[in-house]
Parts: C-alpha cells; structure tokens; sequence
C-alpha cells in the first residue's frame, strides 16, 4: 500500500492515519512506515500528533492563513461600506484621496465587492442582444416623437427659405434618444 497515492485518491484520510499509527504502536515505526509505502518522519509527525491531541489530532487541518498581516480593521470596512452607501458613483480612487483612507485602492474595491455592493459589467454581446430584443418588440413609427420649436430671429429678420427644407429646430425622436425629455408626448 503506497501512503501518498492512496492520501490523494481517498476523502477519508483518517482511517488511514489510524491504522498507521495503531500498527506503528504495535510493532514500530519502521515497520508501519514501510508497509505504508512512507516516510518514517511521516509516521512520526501522524504518532506524535495522535500522542498529542487525541484521534481529533488525525483529522485534517484547514491550509488557510491564520493569521492574514495586510487585513483590513472591522471599523475601516464599515466606513468603506458606509461611503459607498452614501456616495455610491464614487470609485475607489475618489474615495481613497477625498476620505484619506489608509488602504489601497485595491483594497477599497475587494471591500465593496464582498459586502455585495458592486454589480458585475454586462457583456457587450449581452447587451447587444438585449436591445436586438428591444428594437424587434417596437413597431414601426410607433414610438415617435415630433418636437418643434419655431426660431423667431429668422422670422423677425424676414429671412425666406427658398427650399422646402426642415429647419434645425424639428427634430425627430425616438424613445432610444437620450435627450427625450420625460414629460414629452407620445404620438
């Protein structure tokens, strides 16, 4: 039996631990390390730690950091959060100078983003097929508005238009223009 091979394939390691170190209890730590297929060190530190803390000891411990040195204090997340709440078009950068946060800019951003405070950018060929679907749905000249507004310095000065021609101030607008006023009224 091949100790590591097996550590890879099996999601109850501790079992095998178990018998490791009971084995190793009876008849050695050469003899178990060999039948294993490891390391004597590996028995040791497996009967060293079962010595130590009980069959709770054999179990596997979390990889994670346990201590993280550049984390950010409790209080300066919540004021992040609480600029954000506040000033929600501010970006990172702008809250960093004008607030005179003490972290990175980085830092800012990893914050607002686990609170859940920042949406994720619609892709381009999403957005592309959302207003392909939006333009289908509207029927032709259904949406259209006529604004006019007529120009009183030319009519004042006596200037004819020789040409049938519209002026400057009629302009045609449809509901994908971002000038429509809200009030205006639909045809």
């Amino acid at each position: 039996m091949i100790y590591y091979q097996v550590m890879k394939k099996m999601s109850n390691r501790f079992d095998l631990r178990l018998r490791m170190v009971r084995m190793a209890e009876e008849e050695g730590i050469s003899v178990a390390a060999r039948y294993y297929r490891t390391t004597r060190k590996t028995a040791y530190k497996w009967v060293r730690r079962h010595e130590q803390g009980g069959l709770r000891a054999l179990e596997d411990c979390g990889r994670a950091p346990k201590q993280i040195p550049h984390k950010i204090p409790q209080e300066l997340e919540r004021k992040i959060v609480r600029l954000r709440r506040r000033y929600p078009g501010w970006g990172p950068k702008g809250r960093k100078t004008y607030f005179d946060l003490p972290c990175s800019e980085a830092a800012i951003h990893r914050v607002l983003r686990q609170n859940g405070l920042i949406r994720k950018r619609k892709k381009k060929w999403k957005k592309r097929r959302d207003l392909r679907n939006l333009k289908a749905a509207l029927k032709p000249f259904e949406k259209i508005i006529l604004k006019t507004q007529p120009k009183t310095p030319y009519l004042e000065e006596g200037i004819s238009w020789g040409l049938p021609c519209v002026p400057d101030s009629v302009r045609r607008i449809t509901d994908r223009d971002p000038t429509l006023p809200a009030s205006a009224k639909r045809i």
